[in-house]
């Protein structure tokens, strides 16, 4: 008799299993309180695999998402999606014990005409492509954990009425934990060359310090911009020097 009621009691374990990684998302979905400020549109495919037609995150837009679930990621204690999407993909992930967000394999590509609309107050209007890569990017109450990421803007410029100036292509390297985030700038293949960086600080303290140079002749609108951000330390040399605390910067 025993035996019967393990067997039974497996069966329904195996059945109960069966049911809920084939639940509609969207059935899921309706159980679950999302945060006000995340909405999800056009659920399809079940919890494990699947997809969403529009992801609305204030005003992030993102659409065509794609989902799997990634068994692997149970070894580490986590729970893990990999998301795909036209803009590029990554793996998000949450650690069952300390219930942090840990997104890893993250390779994304964004034109600046999407980011611009997200930037109040703007003086100008940024050109070009920005793409985030980031192998380790760790949340905890939505503030920055820990942090391990390159920024690259392909293609950096700007239009300012009637004018239009491109300057290439620049990458900054960003790490980071709980405290303090600090980034590099460099130049890839750009009309000014870059050198240096800076850091942020969990209470808005920030400080810069960033020379720029070229050997080219400049243009005189860039080097009317130049000189309203930097200070001339000789023929085409101009560096950035900076620092104060910004409440806005703080997490």
């Amino acid at each position: 008799m025993r035996k019967h009621w393990r067997q039974l009691f497996f069966f329904t374990h195996c059945l109960i299993f069966f049911l809920v990684i084939n639940l509609p998302l969207g059935l899921v979905m309706g159980q679950v309180q999302l945060p006000p400020q995340l909405k999800l549109y056009q659920p399809s495919g079940t919890l494990f695999h699947g997809g969403l037609g529009q992801v609305q995150a204030d005003r992030v837009v993102i659409r065509d998402i794609s989902f799997q679930w990634q068994f692997g990621c149970l070894m580490k204690l986590q729970w893990c999606y990999q998301l795909q999407s036209p803009e590029g993909g990554l793996v998000a992930g949450v650690n069952l014990l300390t219930w942090q967000v840990e997104l890893s394999e993250v390779d994304i590509d964004y034109p600046m005409s999407a980011i611009t609309p997200l930037i109040p107050n703007l003086l100008v209007e940024p050109t070009g492509n920005l793409r985030f890569q980031s192998d380790r990017l760790v949340l905890e109450s939505q503030r920055p954990v820990a942090i391990n990421a390159v920024v690259t803007w392909n293609g950096l410029g700007v239009n300012a009425g009637n004018e239009s100036l491109t300057l290439g292509d620049y990458r900054v390297v960003v790490t980071g934990d709980a405290d303090r985030i600090n980034y590099e700038v460099e130049d890839i293949n750009g009309l000014l060359q870059a050198s240096g960086g800076g850091s942020i600080g969990r209470n808005g303290r920030y400080d810069v310090s960033l020379e720029l140079s070229s050997q080219d002749v400049l243009p005189d609108r860039l080097k009317s911009i130049l000189e309203l951000v930097a200070r001339p330390a000789g023929y085409n040399q101009y560096r950035i020097i900076q620092q104060g605390t910004d409440r806005r910067l703080s997490w």
